[in-house]
């Protein structure tokens, strides 16, 4: 199974379009947990390696900042302008059938 560091290349594999996908995503990496079909572990190096079950290449963030980097990038890219917490609470309360 290939590692590769490139944040965006990683991303672009895997389909965002589904915001409890991106949710899961970002609680995975951030609590270095498996949520959803994503899976972090801290390497004996101290690196993070993510995994997704859908796709064959894992994401290696080598250092804290990294990972900082990644949740940003990771926000920026999917919720419009507002922090997870926030765009994943307004996301969830849209879908709900009242």
């Amino acid at each position: 199974m290939a590692t590769i560091t490139e944040f965006q290349d990683w991303l672009d594999e895997i389909d965002l379009s589904n915001y409890e996908d991106v949710y899961s995503l970002y609680r995975s990496v951030n609590e270095n947990e498996e949520f959803g079909m994503f899976k972090t572990d801290i390497a004996q190096n101290g690196q993070i390696i993510v995994s997704c079950s859908i796709i064959d290449e894992r994401l290696r963030l080598c250092s804290e900042k990294a990972k900082k980097a990644f949740l940003h990038l990771l926000e920026e890219k999917c919720c419009e302008g507002m922090d997870i917490e926030s765009w994943y609470g307004f996301n969830h309360a849209m879908e709900k059938d009242d």
